[in-house]
């Protein structure tokens, strides 16, 4: 869990806000895999790449990750190990 239940109530209000939380744990995390061709997203991967940060993955989303996104039986980590053998590949 990333926050206690409660810590969002003072950004729930404030798109703009929320979309700065975004940035700031996509822009820590070991692996980002961006949801969708956005600005935000391509922002995001050029900030990670400029920092030295560990590369991002753009899968074919159509025929690999699609599949995972739908599937509601596939646990967390399950999806976590596979996105660290894409990452690798």
């Amino acid at each position: 869990m990333l926050a206690h239940e409660g810590e969002f109530m003072s950004f729930l209000n404030s798109s703009s806000a929320l979309s700065a939380l975004d940035y700031i744990v996509l822009f820590n995390s070991d692996i980002f895999i961006p949801s969708n061709g956005g600005n935000m997203g391509r922002a995001l991967q050029g900030h990670r790449v400029y920092m030295g940060h560990r590369k991002c993955i753009r899968p074919n989303k159509r025929t690999l990750m699609l599949p995972l996104f739908e599937d509601p039986s596939i646990s967390d980590e399950e999806f976590n190990l596979f996105s660290t053998i894409l990452s690798f590949s």
